[in-house]
């Protein structure tokens, strides 16, 4: 029984220790392998990474690299769009991105977002998910001290005081929240993806026999908005829309 408990014990500390060491040392290995401009052999070790379930934006950065440098521009702007979607202040992947864009066939100009968009995806891209919900909890246990401030004090311009934090923690504590989500909204989309195929028409329906009402190059970036079996309706940046294929996009 000592025996079987001590193998048990044995198994699960491997288990728990070396799995992150072998990945680290993976990690490691593929970015030897980039640095010795081995670019083909380093995208394979840093992809038997992800297939291990980690997501990292300097893992997916590291990839985009290796595809950029192994000419391959399509995966390159999927895995850099990987990387910003956990890290949008990535200002390096931000201009490889536009660089690996800039290979693209195609020359989409995505349609402008008005200024008051812009100005909250700015302001919910400042902290991360779990930053924005340690601040929510921090505020909210605030409101909990004024509370004991208020129950406890006899001076009537505290309680006051007590009473307007207490509304103004409230308020911050859930408009933190509330910022927490949306930061973390994109990271559990997957809506969008990446053009992988050379070449793909858009369909009016779903079917082969359908007209066909554009034609995108690998790289494009698209908008998932239906599904039908295999099917997919999708829009381009500039809002024009078609159905394709799974096989024809990898998702973002």
């Amino acid at each position: 029984m000592k025996k079987f408990l001590l193998f048990i014990i044995t198994f699960f500390s491997f288990v728990v220790f070396a799995a992150p060491n072998d990945k680290d040392s993976m990690f490691n290995t593929a970015n030897n392998l980039y640095l010795n401009k081995q670019y083909e052999d380093a995208i394979g070790v840093y992809q038997n990474i992800v297939k291990k379930g980690v997501q990292s934006d300097v893992l997916y950065y590291n990839l985009a690299n290796s595809y950029y440098k192994n000419k391959e521009y399509a995966y390159a702007i999927l895995y850099f769009e990987k990387s910003l979607k956990l890290n949008p202040h990535n200002q390096e992947a931000k201009t490889n991105l536009g660089l690996s864009r800039s290979k693209n066939e195609d020359k989409i100009e995505p349609v402008s977002e008005i200024l008051l968009v812009k100005f909250w995806r700015k302001l919910v891209n400042l902290f991360s998910p779990n930053q924005w919900a340690i601040l929510s909890l921090v505020l909210f246990w605030l409101v909990f001290v004024s509370l004991i401030i208020l129950l406890i004090s006899k001076n009537i311009k505290t309680k006051k005081l007590s009473v307007f934090f207490s509304f103004v923690f409230v308020v911050a504590s859930v408009l933190f929240a509330i910022m927490g989500y949306a930061r973390s909204s994109p990271i559990r989309n997957t809506n969008s993806a990446i053009i992988i195929s050379a070449s793909t028409s858009l369909f009016a329906s779903p079917d082969k026999n359908s007209s066909t009402t554009l034609s995108i190059h690998s790289g494009t970036k698209i908008f998932i908005e239906d599904q039908i079996g295999n099917w997919y309706k999708i829009k381009t940046e500039d809002k024009r829309g078609g159905w394709i294929e799974k096989s024809s996009f990898a998702k973002i």
